[in-house]
């Protein structure tokens, strides 16, 4: 049975991120597997690409710390390497003023984590900003922006196969056993084993049927995910709006 260092199961940006960082530090021995035809063919390409300021997340949470951090890094990332992003800034239109009462609570929570440049508006200031938003007030997140995840994706891809990094797709998990020097790994393809001493799940919306894999409770342990579901609405005439 063949041995790997590390393996990660999945390859979308949070995967190709991973073994861009692991193989930029040097190692040599690490390999991605990826059931699809390509990188990021799940979420990773199906989201609306921004970049979250961090304002939402309860103050002092993992969320919010690597919310805040990785915000920062991913446009020093995309500057020194010219990947397409805009920092568009955001608005959080109230409608009432209940609704202006929270978000002086929200941009308190997004100031505990240390997010920069929080500003209450008022009506005027809003119409002032973005003439064809109408509300009773906002919050406006100028750090939050917009990022190319295809690009980004790319970037990551091509730097880690070119630090020696092996990326196979067409590679999906079916099954996972504890050994002693780590996991045996099952490919469903020609029902392929291999070993490996650390394994990294990485696998997206299946990250809790990669767990259950491993031998972890997944119930117990609340790694079960719980699926939601969003809608995009497309306005059918042109309307001039700057800001998310």
């Amino acid at each position: 049975m063949e041995k790997v260092g590390i393996t990660i199961i999945g390859a979308g940006v949070v995967g190709l991120a991973i073994v861009h960082e692991l193989a930029k530090s040097g190692r040599k021995d690490i390999l991605v597997v990826e059931k699809n035809t390509r990188y990021g063919l799940e979420t990773s390409s199906r989201n609306s690409e921004v970049i979250h300021s961090g304002i939402y997340y309860p103050k002092d949470s993992l969320k919010a710390k690597l919310c805040v951090q990785g915000r920062i890094k991913l446009y020093e990332l995309c500057e020194k390497h010219k990947i397409p992003f805009r920092k568009s800034g955001k608005l959080i239109v109230s409608l009432d003023e209940t609704e202006f009462e929270y978000l002086h609570k929200l941009k308190e929570n997004g100031q505990q984590n240390g997010v920069e440049g929080l500003e209450i508006m008022s009506k005027n200031m809003l119409n002032q900003l973005e003439p064809n938003v109408s509300g009773y007030g906002a919050l406006f997140s100028p750090e939050t922006g917009i990022i190319d995840s295809e690009k980004l994706m790319h970037y990551f891809y091509h730097t880690s196969k070119e630090a020696g990094a092996i990326i196979v797709f067409d590679s999906k998990v079916i099954d996972i056993d504890r050994i002693n020097s780590g996991y045996a790994v099952t490919i469903e393809k020609d029902n392929y084993k291999f070993e490996t001493e650390i394994l990294i799940n990485s696998a997206g919306l299946y990250a809790d049927e990669i767990a259950g894999y491993a031998g972890l409770n997944i119930d117990k342990l609340g790694y079960r995910i719980k699926y939601c579901k969003g809608e995009y609405f497309k306005i059918n005439r042109n309307i001039n709006i700057e800001h998310l």
